[in-house]
């Protein structure tokens, strides 16, 4: 657990003659890291977190001769290290790619090759250094220096890696770099480059200016009124934006606090909140829902959160989260790493990620058009041009590239930022930046995530909004959770409903919870929306920031022999239940000798 603490004496401000953000080194901000071991507490003051980042500096720059452009791959987990690195490195105009930790082999090979990262710092976790040890061939031949962060590292490591913390006290000091070293820098300039999730492939680098970096502070600052009396808990790992863009430089903005976690701890969490006092909690993906699955505990109502801010909070948990835990405010935005909009729901609305007006659109040009999910395109009228959807009726989210809203995309390909913009949209030669987002209105103008266009499916002529399947789902009690995606059946358009849910601990595969699952679905969706198929799995497969991955999934489809450690059931509905899908009724459903 790591801690930064203070008040706001903290100023990072952007310097228009030199350029760059800039940290004031007047602070008495502190950092505090809790031993996983021990227990102990090493405080560090945010003065020394500068002249930390001075040291990175000053090797980087005078001993390994880095510079302004060149590119520092960090692969490190949630510490303090993590974050004057990243400072440090700024400071001299190095951009640092935040590389995911989970990352092995070939992805990992991916992620450093598409950076071009003349380094690669690595934290010192023997997961971390093995899995950089396993690529360190194709590391040397391609000429990346390899540093190791951190404290109490064992020598037995590959001649070739560096100590960082060692170097940087022999060979540097911790003296402020000069502003004339970042002379020129712009604000539209690269300051980072933060991965994708790979939901759907493999991750790409999505540049991150320094505009945007100060956008990412605002966007979590305003809305949540953050103020230097605040603490912030953050769980989510600092290579993805939530934490390392958007929490990390609202903190600073505002001169709060942060706590770090380096993993997120369902069973901890409210003692973690309690023991730190925290007041703003960041959250992403399933977080709430695993939090929702505790067992109660006199903590949970003894807290002083004021907000959660985050998105990814399903529909079917929302007003159960808020109520048990008695939270008066959940701040869900919409925003994405690349994307050039956002939305947060400073109105407190249940369910809603924000507010789409006509007014609001003068300031914000976004829109939401029709989609067409078998081509997989926006619809177009006789002109060519985009046709906005009705009031309640879901549509392709887009935001115009003009002026400040602008859309840098991804480093290298241009051809994947390319395909992310859409033109001559409502006029000849515009570009609208594809969210890729399926989002919708209601009378009041407040707006709501309905689906992501790949999740969304065509099955006897209708749309099936995977999401909602899945909620339907995570309300059966015994169900955990729920992934729900399309598959191809031979001989039938479109694609058939699938679903991988997990039970509960408590759960256990019965009879009376496929009847309940068969109820839910056949009382909550109409005919075509109910899946077809069930993968009971042991856990789902998650993102290091918990989204699904169901391209595996959907791969594996419904074939047994695909499928060998998970349960596989059939929606039978002359017998109205779900029966065990084996070789031999897979193949009379291959055959068409099965109604579906």
């Amino acid at each position: 657990m790591s801690k930064f603490r203070g008040s706001l004496s903290l100023n990072w401000y952007w310097d228009p003659v030199n350029g760059n953000f800039v940290l004031e080194n007047n602070t008495v901000k502190r950092i505090i890291q809790e031993q996983k071991t021990s227990g102990e507490v090493s405080i560090f003051s945010y003065q020394r977190v500068n002249q930390e980042a001075d040291k990175v500096a000053r090797y980087a720059l005078n001993h390994q001769g880095l510079k302004r452009g060149d590119v520092v791959a960090v692969m490190m987990r949630n510490e303090p290290e993590f974050i004057w690195i990243f400072l440090g490195l700024a400071k001299i105009g190095v951009i640092v790619a935040f590389i995911n930790y989970n990352l092995r082999a070939d992805p990992l090979k991916h992620c450093l090759r598409e950076s071009d990262a003349k380094v690669l710092i690595v934290g010192k976790d023997d997961d971390l250094l093995k899995a950089v040890e396993e690529i360190n061939t194709e590391l040397l031949e391609k000429g990346v220096d390899i540093w190791v962060s951190g404290e109490g590292i064992t020598e037995n490591i590959p001649q070739n890696f560096s100590h960082l913390q060692k170097a940087t006290e022999s060979s540097s000091s911790g003296e402020e770099i000069p502003r004339h070293i970042r002379q020129g820098i712009t604000l539209m300039d690269p300051l980072s480059y933060v991965y994708t999730s790979g939901t759907t492939g493999l991750p790409k680098p999505a540049i991150i200016t320094h505009l945007r970096y100060i956008r990412g502070a605002f966007l979590m600052a305003v809305p949540t009124k953050l103020n230097e009396n605040d603490i912030v808990y953050t769980s989510l790992p600092l290579y993805h934006s939530m934490a390392g863009v958007v929490g990390l430089s609202a903190v600073i903005l505002r001169g709060a606090t942060i706590i770090l976690r380096a993993k997120f701890s369902a069973s901890n969490f409210w003692y973690d909140i309690r023991r730190h006092g925290v007041t703003v909690v960041q959250y992403i993906g399933e977080i709430c829902r695993y939090v929702l699955a505790t067992p109660q505990s006199p903590l949970e109502s003894r807290h002083v959160v004021r907000c959660f801010i985050g998105n990814g909070l399903r529909s079917d948990i929302w007003l159960k989260f808020q109520s048990r835990f008695k939270l008066d405010h959940m701040v869900e935005f919409y925003a994405s790493t690349e994307g050039n909009c956002w939305f947060s729901n400073t109105y407190n609305k249940p369910l809603s990620c924000g507010r789409l007006s006509p007014f609001l659109r003068l300031v914000f040009p976004s829109f939401l058009v029709k989609y067409d999910h078998e081509k997989d395109e926006p619809v177009r009228n006789e002109q060519g041009r985009c046709i906005p959807v009705e009031i309640g009726e879901p549509g392709l989210l887009i935001a115009a590239i003009k002026g400040n809203f602008t859309f840098e995309g991804y480093k290298g390909n241009k051809g994947l930022t390319e395909k992310k913009i859409l033109r001559n949209v409502f006029q000849q030669g515009d570009a609208y930046f594809n969210s890729g987002d399926l989002l919708y209105t209601d009378s009041n103008y407040f707006l709501y995530f309905s689906d992501r266009v790949g999740d969304t499916f065509r099955w006897k002529g209708e749309n099936v909004s995977t999401l909602e399947v899945a909620n339907v789902l995570a309300e059966v009690e015994g169900v955990e959770d729920a992934s729900v995606y399309g598959v191809k059946v031979p001989g039938k358009e479109g694609r058939a409903g699938m679903a991988a849910v997990t039970l509960q601990e408590e759960k256990k595969l019965t009879w009376q919870l496929f009847e309940n699952i068969y109820n839910r679905l056949s009382d909550r969706l109409p005919a075509y929306a109910r899946p077809l198929f069930l993968r009971v799995q042991h856990t789902l497969d998650l993102t290091g920031t918990y989204k699904q991955r169901k391209e595996q999934l959907k791969g594996q489809g419904f074939k047994p022999s695909e499928v060998k450690d998970d349960k596989l059931y059939f929606l039978d509905e002359t017998k109205r239940a779900f029966v065990p899908l084996d070789a031999e009724l897979y193949e009379r459903i291959i055959r068409g000798e099965e109604r579906i």
